[in-house]
């Protein structure tokens, strides 16, 4: 066992997909709790983004089209709960992007490492990315009901045409209100978390 700065404690790193653990002295990994609150912060810019882009898209005036993007006038309600939907992921997300403070611990009479709660930033930062994945699948929904309505679907950029082909393979346009939950989670498992709107000419 490696022991540093005179330490005598061992944190070890403990990785459970190769049926193994590392012994390293005095382990400490302020810089990976850092990392981890980074990504997180940066994610969270991500997700602002997004649920604005969705805002203006369904704001009626300012975006030239219906009002929510509901086809089922006056009264539908469009993507308007979809909306209220990622406002209240991007306040969880908002949550979750705070930095995590590390600890002084004095267990075991000064012998463990400070706490620096990287197990915490990590769960943290997991929550992060399961609610934007949940907003990028907002986004394209509304995006995808924007172009319908828009009427421009001939004059599109070629990966932008592909990404709405593939999401309309999947989910119909929104003729009629009708719940959406479904919608997002498949849009979430097919299309998000595969990558295929990254590069949506790989799905075919």
């Amino acid at each position: 066992m490696t022991v540093w700065n005179n330490g005598a404690g061992d944190n070890p790193v403990v990785l459970p997909e190769r049926n193994e653990v590392v012994s390293t002295g005095n382990f400490q990994m302020p810089l990976l709790t850092v990392a981890l609150d980074a990504a997180g912060q940066a994610l969270a810019h991500v997700a602002v983004g997004a649920v604005g882009r969705c805002a203006r898209l369904l704001s009626g005036e300012q975006a030239g089209l219906p009002l929510n993007l509901a086809r089922q006038r006056p009264h539908g309600a469009g993507f308007a709960p979809l909306m209220k939907t990622a406002e209240a992921l991007l306040a969880e997300i908002r949550h979750d992007a705070g930095a995590t403070i590390a600890v002084l611990s004095a267990t075991s009479g000064g012998v463990e490492d400070t706490v620096v709660n990287a197990p915490l930033a990590a769960k943290k930062l997991q929550c992060v990315v399961a609610h934007l994945e949940q907003i990028l699948a907002i986004e394209t929904l509304v995006a995808a009901q924007a172009i319908d309505l828009a009427g421009v679907r001939e004059v599109l950029p070629e990966n932008v045409a592909a990404a709405h082909a593939a999401v309309r393979d999947r989910i119909p346009g929104l003729d009629r209100d009708r719940p959406m939950g479904e919608d997002v989670e498949r849009v979430v498992e097919e299309l998000v978390r595969t990558g295929i709107l990254a590069s949506p000419g790989r799905d075919g």
